[in-house]
């Protein structure tokens, strides 16, 4: 008989069958790595450095995993206490940067293997939703706002930098 392949919590799975699905979740893991695209990467680096100055900030150890610290990180890069001297008129922080911002510090803790519990990132999302609750209420804007319309006038002006001598100016 072959030894097959059965999920953990229903049976005892051969040795050599496990040994092959160590591997290929390896594989995997590295495969996905190697082709994770670099500006996601850059931005991962960015969000942890900023949960690091939150760490900091709050005088807790960066592999801090609880929903008190992921909460507190919701509240803080919403609000940045830390700038209130140098920046007094600066904008609470979009909902959407603080949620980018959290998944980045999620993302970090789980490389460091501190992954917060399903439990603690749901309470740091309930979080997030009143934050983002709290600025309609008190009807605050975040960002820069609608962009002005392209005109008429715009596109002439792109138009007459395409280049005529290609098949892509040409279409374009």
């Amino acid at each position: 008989m072959t030894d097959l392949a059965v999920p953990p919590d229903h049976g005892v799975v051969a040795t050599a069958t496990a040994a092959r699905i160590a591997e290929l979740d390896a594989t995997a893991d590295a495969w996905l790595d190697d082709h994770k695209p670099s500006n996601t990467v850059h931005a991962y680096q960015q969000d942890w450095a900023v949960w690091r100055k939150y760490c900091a900030w709050a005088e807790i150890p960066e592999t801090t995993n609880t929903s008190g610290a992921l909460i507190g990180f919701v509240l803080w890069v919403g609000h940045r206490p830390d700038l209130a001297e140098t920046q007094p008129d600066r904008q609470p922080a979009a909902p959407s940067t603080v949620e980018r911002r959290l998944t980045g510090a999620v993302v970090g803790l789980r490389a460091r293997g501190c992954e917060p519990s399903k439990a603690d990132r749901e309470r740091a999302t309930k979080a997030l939703k009143a934050y983002r609750r709290e600025l309609a209420e008190d009807n605050v804007t975040t960002g820069r706002g609608k962009s002005a319309p392209l005109t008429v006038k715009h596109l002439r002006t792109i138009c007459a930098e395409l280049p005529k001598d290609t098949v892509a100016g040409h279409r374009d």
